[in-house]
């Protein structure tokens, strides 16, 4: 390997790392508000109680294959909890990953664009996400179709019910700056069975730790498997949690 493949390995990991800072930061941030919520109630939050048993913005943990999954509502009418970082539902593994999700219902086959409500999405997205840092305006492509580490999602939901996940940056790039844009251009998303299958088993999300939940690192002997078959190994810590 030569001075240019490692730093450019070097720099991708260093990417990885950045974006899982990020990551930590936007996910402190909405459980901040959150908090906060708890503590100064909102009107329908008195009302929520009382007719369901919790509050909207309260966790609802939910078993998926292995995982335990939790949800907390984040769009509600009070002026403190409006469009927290654009997303309407927070997805999160705790201590692994989280994923914030805008929910739009179609209305006779259209999709109505909320520019700001999209942008804010996106804004979650790490610098390192390339369809972050090469967005054009106006757009003129799609971007990947399943991006693992995206943790920015835009749930349409047609007339029938039916779901179609994607990645927001997808969903900007569908709308093209216009107002409007008809329920089928969302077609290629991902149905919500296989949406939850994928969050559940670890295949997409924000992810947040950058080592091994027990704290060590690779085991030895898989390390040096991997240095006699002459990979690179970087070792990533981060200080100061």
């Amino acid at each position: 390997m030569d001075r240019r493949e490692f730093l450019e390995f070097y720099n991708l990991i260093s990417d990885d790392a950045a974006a899982i800072i990020n990551n930590q930061l936007v996910l402190n941030g909405i459980h901040n508000a959150l908090a906060r919520n708890l503590q100064r109630p909102f009107e329908q939050d008195y009302i929520y109680s009382e007719h369901f048993g919790q509050r909207p913005s309260e966790p609802i943990v939910t078993q998926v294959g292995n995982f335990r999954v939790t949800t907390r509502i984040l769009h509600q009418t009070g002026i403190r909890m409006s469009d927290i970082r654009g997303a309407d539902l927070l997805y999160e593994i705790e201590g692994e990953k989280f994923a914030l999700i805008q929910y739009k219902k179609s209305s006779d086959a259209i999709i109505k664009n909320d520019p700001q409500q999209l942008d804010d999405l996106i804004s979650n997205c790490p610098e390192a996400c390339l369809n972050k840092r090469k967005r054009p305006i106006p757009i003129r492509w799609l971007p990947l179709k399943l991006n693992s580490f995206c943790g920015c999602w835009y749930n349409v939901i047609n007339e029938e019910g039916k779901h179609n996940y994607m990645h927001a940056c997808e969903a900007e790039a569908i709308f093209s700056g216009k107002g409007t844009a008809s329920v089928n251009a969302f077609g290629m998303g991902i149905t919500k069975d296989t949406y939850l299958e994928l969050f559940s088993s670890c295949r997409i999300g924000a992810f947040l730790r950058t080592i091994p939940r027990d704290g060590d690192l690779l085991p030895v002997n898989y390390t040096e498997q991997l240095i006699g078959e002459q990979h690179v190994i970087f070792a990533v810590r981060q200080q100061n949690l």
